[in-house]
């Protein structure tokens, strides 16, 4: 399977971080929690304590996402960083795995015929979160990652991964899943990825990330 990637981000506050690492076929987005001085930082290690986790040889695909979330809940947890959010997708062959933390969200167009389908479900509400990494002393004996899962791919599939600065929270800041797939109708995923930041309604970070595969 090979795959064309577009980025766009609007850092208004700096919390929003983004990971593409095309060697392991690994996206995803992250949004510090605003109310912490420095979930910027939480979202940055989040990024890089995934990424190295999926590097493991040990564990399998899926296997490493989830310690690599719960990895970085510790870490988090131990420098005081606040918290973050992660929704993180891995890419194998015709088959993509993924993770979700938070209210940052994943969605997959299987082909050009059809409709755009959120893949995960917000752990929140509005502006509030039922679970973050670097809340996980929260939940003792529970996985901070319990929301996980495996999706077939085909040439012609789109994936999007947006924090809630593009998805929003609330009336009138909301976009629909035809709003968003209505950016995906462009043949470039940098150009829908821009357009997505564009039409973003919330004040706050904007991280859009697509995956066009063929």
């Amino acid at each position: 399977m090979r795959w064309r990637v577009g980025l766009a981000e609007i850092p208004l506050h700096d919390q929003d971080r983004a990971l593409v690492d095309l060697d392991l076929g690994l996206f995803g987005v992250f949004d510090g929690v605003g109310q912490f001085a420095r979930s910027g930082e939480a979202a940055r290690t989040a990024a890089e304590v995934i990424s190295e986790a999926c590097r493991s040889t040990s564990l399998s695909p899926m296997d490493a996402l989830v310690a690599g979330c719960e990895s970085a809940d510790r870490v988090i947890r131990q420098r005081s960083l606040g918290a973050t959010t992660a929704t993180v997708a891995r890419v194998l062959g015709d088959q993509l795995v993924y993770v979700s933390v938070g209210d940052s969200r994943l969605y997959l167009q299987e082909d050009e015929t059809s409709e755009l389908v959120q893949m995960t479900v917000d752990e929140g509400e509005g502006r509030i979160l039922f679970n973050a990494l670097g809340e996980g002393d929260e939940r003792p004996g529970a996985s901070v990652a319990p929301q996980r899962g495996s999706l077939p791919l085909r040439p012609g599939s789109k994936l999007l991964l947006a924090t809630d600065g593009i998805t929003g929270d609330y009336p009138p800041d909301l976009l629909s899943a035809q709003d968003l797939a209505s950016a995906l109708e462009s043949d470039d995923p940098q150009v829908a990825a821009g357009q997505l930041v564009k039409m973003a309604r919330k004040h706050d970070d904007k991280t859009a990330l697509v995956v066009y595969f063929a």
